[in-house]
């Protein structure tokens, strides 16, 4: 039997972060169950598809993202090439880009 190497998360170029209390009330959030952007690569699928620095992830392909293995647990189901709708709030705006993701390198 050959041993599969496990999944690596096929980045999207972003740092993220949990939410924290401060934004969950700002948000009206109901929990304290999504992600905060906090920074994007220069060059990188998230900034090209419209992601912002300060935008919160809640849901990729209708899944939700409560925490940051979340997000990274659901990047490893796709492959490289493959769209994500990725479900956000702006202000107090929901929205949706698609990311195109990329090869994970390193």
């Amino acid at each position: 039997m050959v041993a599969r190497e496990p999944a690596r998360p096929a980045p999207i170029s972003a740092r993220t972060r949990p939410i924290d209390r401060r934004l969950v009330r700002a948000l009206t959030l109901p929990a304290e169950q999504a992600v905060e952007v906090m920074k994007l690569d220069a060059e990188g699928p998230a900034r090209r598809a419209g992601l912002r620095s300060g935008d919160v992830i809640v849901a990729m392909n209708a899944e939700p993202v409560r925490s940051v293995d979340d997000l990274h647990r659901l990047l490893t189901e796709w492959r490289p090439g493959e769209p994500v709708r990725v479900s956000l709030l702006r202000g107090k705006a929901l929205s949706e880009i698609e990311i195109r993701l990329v090869e994970a390198t390193g």
